[in-house]
This record gives C-alpha cells, sequence and structure tokens, in this order.
C-alpha cells in the first residue's frame, strides 16, 4: 500500500511493468485530509543512479530534476514525468495528479432576535453561510460555547437556519461556530451573547424618537431639558 502511494497510482489501476516499467518512484512530502493536499508538497524521487541518467518534469515548464521541488498552489495540478536511461533511451510519459486545498471555506454568519420571553430571554434567529469552490463542505457543524466543544450536527450546505433561546448565561458567552470543507480546513464564525443583549438599544431609540415628538409639541419643556443638559 506504502508503495502504490508513493507512486501516486491508485491499487486498482493496470499498469504494464514489462512494457513500461517505472525506475522511478517519487516521493510525496506534505499534509493530507481526506485526500486533499493541505500544505506545499515537496517533490522528489527515488531512482538508481546507476539507470537512470536524467528524470525531466512539466510543472509551470519543463525541468531537469536536479533536486526536491515544492508545488505551492491552490488547484489540481497534474504534473508529467519522464526518464532518460545513458544510452539515450526515452521513457513513457507518467504523471503525478495533486488536488490541493489550502483555503478555508467561506462563511457568514447573520442573526436577528424575533422575541423575548416573560424571564428576560432572547429568542434568536440565525442563519449561517458557508461555501467551498473547491473541496466542497463537510456535513458536520460543531457548537462551541467560550471555546468549549458542545456538539456536532450534520447539516445541508451553503444555508443553515436555525432558532436559539438565549439564556442569561448566554448573554455573556461566545457561541462558536466552526466548520470545514472536505480538505479540513476550518472556518469559524463567532456570536457574542453581550450583541443580542444590545439589542435593548433599540428598544430605547424607539422611546426616544417617541419622546422627541412631544418635546417638539412644547417647545418649553424642551428649554427645560436643555437647562439641564438632558439629551435624547
Amino acid at each position: 500500500n506504502t508503495y502504490w502511494t508513493e507512486m501516486s497510482i491508485d491499487e486498482n489501476t493496470t499498469y504494464d511493468f514489462m512494457l513500461y516499467p517505472w525506475n522511478i518512484i517519487p516521493v510525496l512530502n506534505g499534509t493530507q485530509c481526506n485526500g486533499w493536499w493541505i500544505s506545499p508538497i515537496t517533490i522528489s524521487f527515488i531512482y538508481d543512479p546507476e539507470e537512470v541518467a536524467e528524470i525531466w518534469y512539466n510543472y509551470n515548464g519543463w525541468h531537469l530534476y536536479l533536486e526536491p521541488f515544492v508545488v505551492d498552489e491552490e488547484n489540481s495540478i497534474e504534473i508529467a514525468v519522464y526518464w532518460i536511461d545513458f544510452e539515450g533511451h526515452h521513457s513513457p510519459y507518467s504523471s503525478l495528479e495533486l488536488d490541493i486545498d489550502r483555503i478555508s471555506p467561506q462563511t457568514d454568519l447573520e442573526w436577528e432576535v424575533f422575541k423575548k420571553t416573560p424571564f428576560g430571554n432572547w429568542w434568536v434567529r440565525v442563519i449561517l453561510i458557508a461555501m467551498d469552490d473547491w473541496s466542497g463542505m463537510s456535513s458536520e457543524l460543531e457548537i462551541y460555547i467560550n471555546d468549549v466543544f458542545q456538539d456536532t450536527y450534520m447539516v445541508t450546505w451553503p444555508q443553515v437556519e436555525f432558532e436559539w433561546e438565549i439564556t442569561e448565561a448566554l448573554k455573556h458567552s461566545i457561541i462558536g461556530f466552526y466548520c470545514y470543507d472536505n480538505a479540513c480546513n476550518l472556518a469559524i464564525e463567532e456570536l457574542d451573547g453581550s450583541d443580542i443583549v444590545s439589542h435593548n438599544i433599540i428598544t430605547q431609540k424607539s422611546y426616544n424618537i417617541y419622546f422627541l415628538r412631544i418635546l417638539t409639541r412644547f417647545p418649553k419643556l424642551q428649554q427645560f431639558f436643555d437647562f439641564l443638559d438632558i439629551n435624547f
């Protein structure tokens, strides 16, 4: 299994080693998750220097292999490779296929308070959007409160909508939404409970607008508040 992995050939692939022997073995050094590369990849070759005179590879143009080289980009990469023996014979072309995704998903979080309970709690409607154009989104959504893991939910992207009761304890907490793409790249959106409490400010502003209408009808009352330096 290690041999097939190093050669980047699926173990079910039919390959004629009698007609086209692979006298060089590519070694890929990097980090993978779910078959996707999530780090720069250093590529080198193992070969018999008594049989192989030159190795050529096509990555951003053809290059004579002299030392390990690094693939550092976001894409699906196909690298063609061939070698030449000391008699000038040219091997068939082989290829390395690399799927690379190193970018976190694109996310957005929106919320609105739609109800307040008699106990002073808030009901919040949360809309979480997550997209990944390359490896796609994992269906797992993890919830954290103050950086402590709470639970995992299976969801369907690109948009998830749910309702949440914000209790007194949550009003002083940070709720984290952790979502991953299929290459295990993480994106985090957070909801600050103290921001939800500030919904009171909206109610207060509405009250102020109503009071300003009263002051407009009674200018002497406005002069009195100006004297007291009270602003609404």
